[in-house]
């Protein structure tokens, strides 16, 4: 499991050892290197969730849209949040309007129709301003 990274999407198949879940088999769906970091792939075990990844380029909080730069060739994707939508960083949650532009992030998110929708955002590089 030495080349396993932050942002790899894996299945494992488990076991309970004294209150313990230890991995027997670790299977990589998805390595984030061979996406480019950028968004879109099946993430397991979530069904018709997807996950996204990209650089939040602004937050309008009125409207409840993430933007997001989504690496190469200028590519955007606009993702919409509610209440309910957790951001998390550092072990700590935050409120989506807390993000700052340049901040790093991976969003659980889904689909429905043209619109992508927010369940889970992770910070995964911080902008520097908090």
């Amino acid at each position: 499991m030495q080349g396993l990274e932050r942002g790899d999407v894996i299945r494992a198949t488990v076991t309970d050892s004294r209150g313990r879940m230890v991995a027997r088999q670790v299977e990589v769906v998805r390595n984030v290197r061979e996406t480019g970091g950028q968004y879109g792939g099946q993430y397991g075990g979530h069904g018709d969730t997807q996950v996204l990844r990209g650089r939040v380029s602004w937050v309008d909080a009125r409207a409840q849209v993430v933007r997001l730069d989504a690496g190469g060739y200028g590519q955007q994707v606009d993702v919409r949040y509610d209440s309910r939508t957790m951001v998390e960083w550092q072990g700590r949650r935050y409120d989506v309007r807390e993000l700052d532009p340049g901040d790093v992030v991976r969003v659980d998110a889904r689909r429905s129709g043209n619109t992508w929708f927010a369940e889970r955002i992770w910070v995964e590089q911080n902008a520097g301003r908090r």
